[in-house]
């Protein structure tokens, strides 16, 4: 990744025979990004929020650290850590109680910054954004451009009206509204529609 370094870290390790069980402390479902192109937005780091996390066990008790990873890619913010720990009979009632207490550290992440979005109608309006991109003055996170004004219902392989198609496409949405784009494209059926045109 254009910027990065890779680093190969050794680290003496003492290597002991010890009793006790075995517990994944795991820190997922975070939106993960970019980590130069979304790094701005504030979002939390997988890998950091388990080494805090591990740091707060410190103080409580013992354990010993088997493994830890996190991340997948260099140019990414993790969204996913896990390590794992083997741990005293005796401190596993405590062990819930310290992860649960530890939830304080993630409520800098609960607020999420506004993300603005700019919609670009037609070839000339998304010219337009993207030379204010170029020029460094677009003031959004997102462009949307649509090269047919008004959406693809007005796009040359369109075979009625625009309001019509609207209407039509408004009454199919409103069947299941909550509909992903993956469902829509099982729900209705497109396998048979031909796209090409009779000259």
């Amino acid at each position: 990744c254009a910027g990065g370094a890779t680093a190969d870290c050794h680290i003496p390790v003492t290597r002991n025979l010890v009793k006790g069980r075995k517990i994944l402390l795991t820190i997922h479902g975070l939106a993960g990004g970019h980590s130069g192109a979304e790094i701005h937005k504030g979002g939390a780091n997988a890998s950091v929020l388990l080494g805090r996390a591990l740091y707060m066990l410190t103080k409580e008790m013992d354990f010993t650290l088997l493994s830890v990873e996190g991340g997948l890619k260099d140019n990414a913010i993790p969204k996913e850590a896990v390590a794992s720990l083997l741990i005293k009979e005796e401190d596993i009632p405590n062990f819930g109680v310290v992860v649960t207490d530890s939830n304080g550290f993630i409520t800098e992440f609960q607020e999420k910054p506004a993300i603005k979005a700019v919609y670009a109608d037609g070839c000339f309006e998304c010219k337009k954004q993207l030379m204010l991109m170029r020029a460094g003055k677009f003031d959004a996170d997102i462009l949307e451009g649509m090269c047919c004004v008004g959406g693809c219902i007005n796009g040359p392989a369109s075979i009625e009206q625009s309001l019509k198609t609207k209407v039509r496409m408004n009454k199919e949405n409103a069947v299941k509204p909550k509909i992903t784009v993956s469902e829509s494209v099982e729900y209705w059926d497109f396998s048979k529609v031909d796209m090409h045109r009779e000259k």
